[in-house]
């Protein structure tokens, strides 16, 4: 003992005094506590308790360890290349046995977190101051080594059997996620299918809707026009019937002024003077012989004397000759297209269509002057606007259109523009006929005639006339 002595500070032996206390405390730890109190007894100066304050360095990474520490009180941390990654605080938490296994250098470096009291075993100095043999010593040692070796395997097999079961339960629950994930694509897709399926259906559904509202509409529009067409036709069949009446017995009456006009003046002497007014009344009577013609025209009842005609010449020398009275103030542009087409129509009816056309072209841009336009070329007819023009069937026609750029006419105008004696013009400037007669003609040539105006943007008149085709019977009598 006298060596040991030597070597130990007055507090150490002191606790060796207390060897029970050293005892009790090597029944309690893990590695020693399987060992006999006889073999306990022998290893107790083997042993050492050391305190340390909060931050004292234990053990220090890269220098030689020769103690096992086990944890009676307080908090350590370890740290690698200065970096904590484990803290240990459990009583009889131990550490520092792997260098002292390994034979090398500390790989760590132990920190106080707080004060410490810990309970440490000298392997290096078994043999030298204890009563162990030398071979209880090596089997002291190797049953310690052995059972720091058990608890590091079965500690490292059972975190590695934890780690399993958590890697195994990770892939679980990982392919149990891509079960999942598959499932929930599989069903987002069918959605987004029916989505767009559903979708699809409803624009269609609205397409088709859409279609039958415009159907509709076109439908209530196309009644309205038809309905306002047949009022019209009505009332101009009307017209003309009463027109047609009127003008014959009109004309009677005139046949009898001209009879009793003849009369007089072959009883009147040369020098008298009521010549000048008997030629006046004769005067006014051929103006309402040529009202009546209008009318009877109008009404179609004149002697039509129908024949088959290329209108091409017929326009271009009717053109001709009121080009020559227009003002300089009005420009014409023709767009004739050179064709050798025939219709069915009478010329001097045809030349006075044209006429009141342009007429009514010239009066538009009389005050501000302008331009007059005016056109023929074959237009196809369909069965749609055969019912819009007002044509009796679908077909080939000779398009013939006049424009003009003055003013334009609002609709209550463009409603009743073919009305007889309807007239915009001063009185004494027209007898409002020129427009109805045009009517009537191209009704009695199987034709039609429209106009389209704006307020502003002027007047553009279309007629059609049906074209005669080689292998068409000419018709044998005028149609009214």
């Amino acid at each position: 003992m006298a060596k040991l002595g030597e070597l130990m500070s007055k507090e150490e032996q002191h606790l060796f005094i207390e060897n029970h206390k050293i005892i009790e405390h090597l029944k309690q730890s893990r590695l020693f506590g399987s060992l006999d109190e006889t073999t306990l007894q022998k290893i107790v100066p083997l042993s050492r308790f050391v305190c340390y304050p909060k931050g004292a360095e234990i053990l220090k990474e890269g220098q030689k360890n020769t103690e096992i520490y086990f944890i009676l009180r307080g908090i350590v941390s370890v740290y690698a290349q200065d970096e904590q990654i484990l803290q240990l605080q459990r009583l009889g938490d131990l550490f520092g046995e792997i260098s002292i296994i390994c034979d090398q250098p500390c790989s760590e470096t132990i920190i106080a977190d707080t004060d410490v009291e810990l309970f440490c075993f000298q392997s290096n100095v078994i043999g030298n101051h204890s009563e162990l043999s030398p071979e209880e010593s090596q089997n002291i040692l190797n049953r310690i080594f052995v059972k720091i070796l058990t608890e590091k395997l079965s500690l490292t097999t059972y975190k590695a059997q934890q780690s399993e079961k958590t890697n195994q339960q990770l892939i679980k629950n990982q392919q149990e996620l891509l079960e999942a994930h598959s499932r929930l694509q599989q069903t987002r897709s069918k959605l987004e299918m029916l989505v767009k399926n559903k979708n699809l259906e409803l624009q269609k559904t609205n397409e088709k809707l859409q279609a039958e509202i415009t159907e509709r509409k076109n439908l209530e529009q196309e009644r309205d026009r038809l309905e306002k067409q047949l009022r019209h036709t009505q009332k101009m069949e009307a017209l003309e019937t009463l027109a047609g009446g009127i003008a014959h017995e009109f004309n009677n009456l005139l046949q009898g002024i001209f009879i009793g006009l003849d009369i007089a003046n072959f009883d009147m002497p040369h020098s008298s003077h009521l010549q000048q007014p008997l030629r006046h009344a004769r005067s006014f009577c051929e103006r309402a012989k040529h009202l009546v013609k209008q009318i009877v025209t109008f009404s179609g009842q004149e002697d039509s004397n129908h024949q088959i005609l290329r209108i091409n010449p017929l326009v271009q020398q009717t053109l001709k000759e009121i080009q020559k009275n227009l003002p300089p103030s009005i420009d014409m542009e023709l767009k004739l297209e050179d064709n050798q087409h025939t219709i069915w129509g009478n010329s001097s009816q045809i030349q006075q269509v044209i006429a009141n056309l342009c007429d009514n072209a010239e009066y538009a841009m009389r005050k501000n002057g302008g331009r007059m336009e005016v056109s023929l070329h074959i237009l196809e007819i369909d069965t749609h606007q055969t019912h819009e023009f007002g044509l009796e069937k679908a077909g080939p026609y000779l398009h013939l259109t006049v424009s003009d750029t003055g003013e334009g006419l609002s609709p209550d105008i463009l409603e009743r523009i073919f009305d007889p004696f309807f007239t915009t013009k001063p009185v004494g400037d027209g007898s409002g006929l020129g427009l109805s007669i045009v009517h009537g003609i191209m009704q009695n040539s199987r034709g039609a005639v429209t106009v389209e105006s704006k307020v502003g943007t002027g007047t553009k008149f279309h007629t059609f006339f049906p074209l005669i085709r080689s292998s068409e019977p000419v018709p044998a009598t005028p149609v009214y």
